[in-house]
C-alpha cells in the first residue's frame, strides 16, 4: 500500500460507520522513477451489490447465520467497463452448510464463474450423501469435475478461468478445497491479543474489539512462486516470472509463461479453466484441508482477493467481530452502515474503501469484492483449552532470479496482459 498526503479526498461521513456512494479522490501522478509530480482528482459513483443472501439454520445444535455479498469493481476514471466477474453460492442441508465462491479472470470470467455456480448447485443437490460420508474427497472432485465439463463447454477458457473455495461444514467439522488465492478462514477465541497492522493510507475504519480472536487459515493460495508448485511448472515446461513494465522494472506478483512467449500471464499455480497454462503445469486439483471445529470458533469468513489484496486475516476478523451483532438487515441502500447491511456487505464496503488508498497511490482499478460469512451461534463457556493448532499445508515462497527459468530474459509488457 502506497503513502498518500493531504488527501481531500470527499468519502468521509460524519457517522464513521457510514460508507457513501459518491465522493473525490486524488490519484497521484509519477514520472518514470516514481517520484510524485502531481495529483489528478477523480470523481467517481460507486457500485451497487448485486449479490446480497441471508439464511439461517443449524450444525447440529448450534444455531448459524450464513451471509453473502458480491460488490462489482470499478474503474475509478470511466475509461473501461468493468465486468464483474465473481460468484458464490451456499446451501444449509441435514444441519451442514455447503458453500462455494468464484473469482473469475479473462475475457469470459465472468461466464466461467457463473458456469461453476451453475455446477456446483447441482453437483451438490445430487450428491449431498458423500458429503456426509466423504466430505474431502467429494470437495476435491466437484472442483476437478468443474473443470472437466468446463472444457467440454461452448466457453472458450483458454486464457481464462477462475479461482475456486469450496468448504463443508458440520456440527464437528470443517473441511475445505481451494484452488488459486481466494480464501477462508476461522475466527476462533484467544488469550492474547494479535496487533492488527495500521494501513498506510487513511482510508479504513479504526476497529477495537473487547473480545480476543485468532484468524486460522482453512485454505492456502496457491502462487506459482511458491516451491513445488513452480518445480510442476518448470517439468512442464513452463517458466514463471513478474511482467515488466516500460523501462524494464519488474512489476506485481509472479505469473505462468508459455517459455519464450507474452501469455498467459496466470498469477496463480491452480485454477478452474486456463487450458494454455493447463499444458505447462497449472491444474485443477485443488488444496484440501480437513480441521475440527471447536465451540471457541466464532465465525468463518470466505472472500476473494479483493477483500484479501486490502485486509490481513486478523483485520478481517478483527472487524467482522465489531460490526456483526451490530448488523440488522441486509439491503443495497447508501451511505452503507449497520442498520441497513449485513456484515458481508460492511466487510466489501471496507474492503472498497480501503482501495481507494490503493488506487490514490498507484492510479489502479477497483477489484470486485465478494465474500460469505458464516456466524456460529455464542457457546456460552466455550473451552479454548481444548482447541489444539489447526495448520493448512504450507508452501514455500521463493525469489527467482531471471536465469531459473533456462531462458532468456523475455520482457513480459503489462499491455498484453489480460487480467
Amino acid at each position: 500500500m502506497g503513502n498518500c498526503s493531504n488527501n481531500e479526498a470527499s468519502f468521509k461521513s460524519s457517522n464513521n460507520n457510514d460508507y457513501l456512494r459518491t465522493g473525490t479522490i486524488n490519484i497521484i501522478k509519477r514520472n518514470y522513477l516514481g517520484n510524485k509530480i502531481g495529483v489528478s482528482k477523480v470523481s467517481f459513483e460507486n457500485t451497487t451489490p448485486i449479490k446480497l443472501q441471508t439464511s439461517i439454520g443449524f450444525l447440529g445444535n448450534r444455531s448459524i447465520k450464513v451471509h453473502g455479498c458480491i460488490i462489482p469493481g470499478l474503474d475509478p476514471r470511466g475509461e473501461m467497463d468493468k465486468e464483474c466477474q465473481d460468484n458464490y453460492i451456499f446451501f444449509i442441508i441435514n444441519s451442514s452448510v455447503l458453500c462455494a465462491l468464484f473469482d473469475g479472470h479473462g475475457k469470459e470470467g465472468k461466464k466461467i464463474s457463473a458456469f461453476c455456480i451453475d455446477f456446483v448447485g447441482t453437483y451438490i443437490k445430487k450428491y449431498i450423501n458423500k458429503f456426509e460420508t466423504d466430505p474431502e474427497e467429494t470437495l476435491s472432485k466437484m472442483l476437478e469435475k468443474c473443470d472437466k465439463k468446463l472444457n467440454r463447454s461452448k466457453i472458450p477458457n483458454e486464457m481464462a478461468g477462475t479461482t475456486a473455495v469450496a468448504i463443508y461444514i458440520n456440527a464437528n467439522n470443517i473441511y475445505s478445497a481451494s484452488l488459486g488465492d481466494s480464501r477462508g478462514i476461522i475466527a476462533t477465541i484467544n488469550d492474547v491479543f494479535i496487533p492488527a497492522p495500521i494501513p498506510t493510507h487513511n482510508f479504513y475504519k479504526p476497529v477495537s474489539v473487547k473480545k480476543y480472536l485468532k484468524p486460522v487459515a482453512l485454505t492456502t493460495d496457491q502462487k506459482p512462486n511458491h516451491e513445488d508448485e513452480l518445480v510442476r511448472i518448470k517439468d512442464a515446461g513452463g517458466s514463471v516470472e513478474q511482467i515488466t513494465d516500460e523501462f524494464g522494472r519488474p512489476v506485481g506478483p509472479y505469473r505462468v509463461w508459455v517459455k519464450n512467449k507474452d501469455f498467459p500471464g496466470l498469477a496463480m499455480s491452480r485454477s478452474i479453466g486456463d487450458r494454455i497454462a493447463k499444458r505447462v503445469g497449472v491444474i485443477a486439483k485443488p488444496v484440501c484441508h480437513d480441521f475440527k471445529l471447536y465451540e471457541a470458533d466464532q465465525f468463518i469468513v470466505i472472500a476473494s482477493d479483493g477483500i484479501w489484496d486490502v485486509m490481513e486475516n486478523i483485520e478481517v476478523v478483527n472487524f467482522v467481530e465489531k460490526y456483526k451483532n451490530q448488523c440488522i438487515e441486509s439491503t443495497d441502500l447508501f451511505p452503507a452502515k449497520p442498520e441497513n447491511s449485513s456484515i458481508a456487505r460492511m466487510l466489501c464496503e471496507e474492503a472498497r474503501y480501503r482501495w481507494y488508498g490503493i488506487i490514490e497511490a498507484e492510479d489502479v482499478m477497483i477489484d470486485d469484492i465478494s465474500c460469505i460469512i458464516i456466524e456460529l451461534d455464542e457457546v456460552s463457556s466455550p473451552s479454548k483449552t481444548q482447541v489444539k493448532e489447526r495448520n493448512v499445508q504450507a508452501f514455500l515462497s521463493i525469489a527467482i532470479s531471471p536465469d531459473i527459468n533456462n531462458t532468456s530474459s523475455t520482457e513480459k509488457n503489462l499491455n498484453l496482459l489480460l487480467d
